[in-house]
């Protein structure tokens, strides 16, 4: 996945990628290269939180620009990534985490919420203006990122690699 999604940054940096069309109809579109950059900003602020090489984070978020960033740091960071279905309520979500940590075998190193998804949104772009700084031997993307997610119809775990 990412070596492929890595030809189109280079080949068309400035072609948009996706566009992001709010409640209110607003569109906001993000180049390749915006992305690409966005998502190994996240991939280095998210180890330099502790998410590790193998590690699991869990998102719980409704469709938005940063789940796309967030699959994609993933895939940089050689990490898991769990989504969590943000409909449901706070006790079917931790029984859920969980139920699913349980199946990984390992814990959740990291939760990104709608609470805290503006400043990790904040964070990245300060790491690319320079104000925050990480290793830039962290983000990697030779190593295979895995994206586990739960049936809507089920609850049971199901994975992807990526």
């Amino acid at each position: 996945m990412i070596s492929a999604f890595e030809s189109m940054v280079r080949r068309y940096p400035q072609r948009t990628c996706f566009t992001y069309v709010d409640e209110a109809g607003q569109e906001a579109p993000y180049s390749y290269r915006e992305v690409r950059m966005l998502a190994a900003a996240l991939a280095r602020y998210l180890q330099s939180k502790g998410v590790q090489r193998g590690g699991c984070i869990a998102v719980d978020l409704p469709n938005c620009p940063l789940y796309v960033m967030l699959v994609l740091a993933a895939a940089y960071g050689s990490f898991t990534i769990v989504t969590v279905n943000n409909r449901l309520a706070p006790g079917e979500k931790l029984a859920r985490l969980l139920e699913l940590e349980r199946c990984l075998g390992e814990r959740v190193a990291f939760r990104v919420d709608e609470e805290n998804a503006a400043g990790l949104f904040d964070h990245a772009a300060a790491l690319l203006a320079g104000e925050e700084r990480s290793d830039p031997a962290a983000v990697r993307p030779a190593r295979p990122s895995f994206t586990a997610r739960t049936s809507a119809a089920t609850a049971a775990p199901r994975s992807t690699r990526g």
